[in-house]
C-alpha cells in the first residue's frame, strides 16, 4: 500500500507519519488542516467518508442497544440494608 491509496477500515501511511504530537495520554493527535489536506492527497471521496461515518453510528446504535438490554436486569428498587 503506497501512502497516496486508502482502503476502508485502514489507516493511511501518510496520516500515520503525520501523527506525531502526542496529547498527555499519549494519545496521537493531528490538526484539522493536515488531516484534510492527508484525505485530500489520498484521493478520498466524500461518499467514502460517509460511509465510513455511518458505520462507526451503526455500531454505536448497536453498542447502545447491547447496553439496553443488559440495564434491564438491574433491580427496579434497592435491596433493604441487612442489620448490623
Amino acid at each position: 500500500m503506497s501512502a497516496g491509496t486508502l482502503k476502508q477500515g485502514t489507516a493511511t501511511v501518510l496520516l500515520k507519519s503525520q501523527a506525531s504530537v502526542q496529547l498527555v495520554g499519549g494519545v496521537p493527535f493531528l490538526p484539522d488542516a493536515d488531516l484534510w489536506a492527508a484525505l485530500q492527497n489520498a484521493g478520498a471521496s466524500a461518499e467514502a467518508r460517509l460511509a465510513g461515518l455511518r458505520s462507526a453510528l451503526a455500531v454505536l446504535a448497536l453498542i447502545a442497544l447491547l447496553g439496553l438490554f443488559s440495564a434491564r436486569r438491574i433491580p427496579p428498587r434497592q435491596p433493604p440494608s441487612l442489620p448490623a
